[in-house]
């Protein structure tokens, strides 16, 4: 081998070991977070996991107590790999839906479109995405919020089977 191809190929050599060590670091940060969301303390509120979306205290929790009504559904039950899921929030018309949904691996489903959305004039909002092919199952929590109420969780861990 010449001179410039042994180059080449020790280039190659350190470029995948800074891709493995980057990998590494990733999913061992992945791992805290995952760990953090599932602590001792109990689970996270969504705004404190990192997707940057807080509720405004002043708004989100007037001084009426009243929750704003919440029946969350998954299906199919269980969710089958490489197959769509739905997730189906019904509350008021016109609410703030977030949801969370993170598998067993510690990573959220890439195909979920997690940002925030408004229930529509009947009251639902929905979510569909892919489910990947690794996990034994995924976390789903999903809370809701409108004016004059308080805000309102629910939490689903479903199974995720071949």
């Amino acid at each position: 081998m010449k001179r410039s191809q042994y180059f080449l190929l020790g280039v190659l050599v350190a470029g995948l070991a800074a891709l493995a060590v980057l990998l590494l670091y990733r999913d061992r940060r992945r791992r805290k977070e995952s760990a953090a969301f599932e602590g001792e303390q109990g689970r996270l509120p969504l705004e404190q996991r990192g997707r940057g979306i807080t509720l405004k205290p002043s708004v989100a929790q007037p001084q009426e107590n009243r929750a704003a009504p919440l029946k969350l559904s998954v299906f199919p039950q269980p969710l089958r790999r490489n197959q769509p899921a739905t997730v189906r929030v019904e509350t008021l018309p016109g609410a703030t839906c977030i949801i969370e949904a993170r598998y067993s691996t510690g990573f959220a489903p890439t195909s979920l479109d997690a940002d925030p959305r408004t229930s529509d004039e009947s009251g639902v909002c929905e979510w569909r995405w892919e489910i990947g092919t690794s996990g034994a199952y995924v976390d789903i929590e999903v809370q809701v919020w409108q004016e004059h109420h308080t805000v309102n969780s629910a939490r689903r861990r479903i199974e995720v089977v071949d």
